[in-house]
């Protein structure tokens, strides 16, 4: 964060800028003005001098851009994504964010940490941290329903509370932190003594149960989906972060926000992760910026979302998020305010688009081959792992995970059938089965699902929330197992196995994010699709209906290792009702 005195000396005329922009219409987030005929100049990484008169900043090796009266805008940033959560290559990943004018991302990193303690985090952390974007991270809280996952030790949350690039504690779900208040007072003090974060997740908490979570110091919360669960955050301090990506989106819901006499200061626009195919084929943050503005949002309202809003949220404001001086040199330069599509990014200072053009790439970090082998277990599982036995009765009640939407389950007790000793797929109530396995293979739970669709086949995937396990759906259990060796084998991917012919996007970074191009990804997921879709999966995104079954946020009923769990019960629950 260090700045040099030369950037004094271009604003007092004493020495030139390395780059001059001239004759732009500043979009000034500190006062939401559109300021004509300014210039802003640039000194080693830093904005050195805004307003009239940049020509007297210009020397023989100046850069010199004519803004012809086209709109000078911040950096845009993304204060909430999943970078290791979104089926994206991190190469690829930066590569393709480089044109779209996302100039910082602040991401989670729970899922490499889970699946590769502190050592495999500094690594990924390390590959971004040299990159032409900036990326910050917010340290992990080992929250989830798996007995297996341990609390993070002090050491570790210590040592990523002293870096610089860790803005604070990553999402805590505000059950957990209710009922084991001490635990989490204890950490989140340590945040506070470093002057960081507490990022919240506060999805169904209101009135005294939301005060009572807020009130620990959260700072934020990215999970409001209706207006009055915005307004209610916003009227306690809380920073509202709108999502709009690849899990959800929520903006189209919150544009009733634009006609209320209210400061907006506290939202944030966010992606919370963003699909591969978007990434893709649309853009990143920009097009989050020009669907709020399309939506009605007021322009320089919109810019101040994604800019100024998140810089002050995380107490970076004197670094970036605005076009002002000392501040690090993030600049889009927009030809109109109702496109966002920048022809020219700057990044510290360094022009990556250049007239619509990408003249600066992401940078090939190698990783090392300890994190492509994540999955000690073998290849070993056979179709009799995953039968259920019951030599009880002939009809038992069990307990089957009903999706009511692609991320919302239930509970759902069910009569069913023994045949032969055994609980099978009931294919005409659509209920077929899921087993969750540690990545170890030492612990393994077999129960059933209902609402997926499917009549044949089965699909494994290892990129699963809040749990290092490994995930299998299937109609019969010679897919599952087959499914689930083919999963081991890649060290990680999505796996689908319809009469034991595999379809595959092999994810072996971690078990988490691939190791190919963002368009074979997409390739691979579309795939994936349309097998799916010919044995009747209902959903759009398999991969995420999986990811979801292990979450330890999202209501209610959920599965790991050991078992089913129960939200509203807070405990693990057998298969069979007694």
């Amino acid at each position: 964060f260090s700045r040099s005195s030369n950037i004094v000396d271009v604003a007092l005329c004493k020495c030139p800028a390395d780059i001059v922009i001239l004759n732009g219409k500043l979009v000034n987030v500190n006062t939401k003005e559109i300021q004509d005929g300014v210039s802003v100049c640039i000194k080693d990484r830093w904005i050195a001098y805004v307003g009239d008169g940049g020509e007297k900043r210009i020397g023989d090796s100046t850069l010199v851009i004519d803004a012809k009266g086209s709109y000078i805008v911040p950096g845009f940033i993304d204060a909430h994504t999943h970078l290791a959560g979104q089926y994206i290559n991190p190469y690829e990943c930066i590569k393709y964010i480089i044109p779209t004018g996302t100039t910082t991302l602040i991401t989670e990193v729970l899922e490499p940490y889970m699946v590769s303690g502190i050592d495999g985090l500094k690594e990924l952390m390390q590959f971004f941290s040299n990159q032409p974007i900036k990326v910050f991270f917010l340290a992990p809280i080992n929250i989830s329903i798996s007995p297996l996952i341990k609390d993070m030790p002090e050491e570790d949350l210590s040592y990523l509370l002293k870096r610089e690039d860790v803005l604070g504690i990553g999402e805590s779900y505000w059950q957990e932190v209710l009922a084991k208040k001490d635990r989490f007072l204890n950490l989140f003090n340590k945040a506070f003594k470093s002057r960081k974060t507490l990022e919240g997740h506060s999805a169904g908490a209101k009135k005294e149960k939301l005060s009572a979570y807020v009130s620990f110091g959260i700072s934020s919360c990215h999970e409001p989906i209706k207006l009055d669960e915005v307004l209610e955050r916003l009227r306690l301090g809380v920073y509202v972060m709108i999502r709009e990506g690849g899990v959800r989106e929520d903006l189209k819901e919150m544009a009733k926000l634009k006609d209320m006499p209210i400061d907006k200061r506290k939202v944030i626009l966010v992606t919370d992760s963003i699909a591969p195919d978007f990434l893709l084929n649309h853009g990143y943050l920009n097009r989050v910026v020009q669907k709020a503005i399309d939506l009605g949002f007021d322009p320089v309202e919109a810019i101040q979302m994604v800019t100024i809003n998140p810089a002050q949220h995380f107490g970076i404001e004197d670094f970036i998020g605005s076009i002002s001086p000392g501040r690090e040199a993030d600049v889009l330069i927009l030809k109109d305010l109702k496109d966002i599509t920048p022809y020219y990014v700057i990044s510290r200072g360094n022009v990556l688009v250049k007239e619509g053009e990408v003249v600066a790439s992401a940078n090939l970090v190698k990783l090392s081959d300890k994190i492509k082998n994540t999955i000690p277990c073998k290849p070993k599982f056979k179709s009799d792992d995953f039968k259920v036995i019951c030599k009880r009765e002939k009809r038992v009640n069990i307990r089957v995970i009903e999706f009511v939407t692609e991320l919302v389950t239930k509970e759902l007790v069910v009569e069913v059938e023994v045949k032969k000793d055994e609980v099978r797929c009931d294919l005409e109530r659509d209920i077929v089965k899921v087993c969750a396995v540690d990545r170890k293979g030492e612990h393994l739970f077999v129960g059933f699902v209902k609402g997926l669709g499917i009549k044949k086949g089965a699909i494994s995937c290892s990129s699963v929330w809040d749990s290092t396990d490994l995930v299998v759906v299937g109609a019969n259990d010679e897919d599952m197992a087959s499914a689930l060796n083919r999963l081991i084998e890649l060290q990680g991917g999505v796996v689908v196995s319809i009469d034991k012919n595999l379809v595959e996007l092999p994810l072996p970074l971690y078990g988490l994010l691939p190791d190919c191009s963002l368009k074979e990804t997409v390739d691979k997921m579309h795939n994936i699709k349309s097998v799916l879709k010919d044995i009747g999966f209902k959903f759009e995104r398999p991969w995420l209906v999986l990811s979801i079954l292990t979450c330890a946020a999202i209501p209610f009923f959920r599965i790991c290792e050991s078992g089913y769990f129960n939200f509203k019960e807070n405990k693990i629950k057998d298969l069979f009702v007694k």
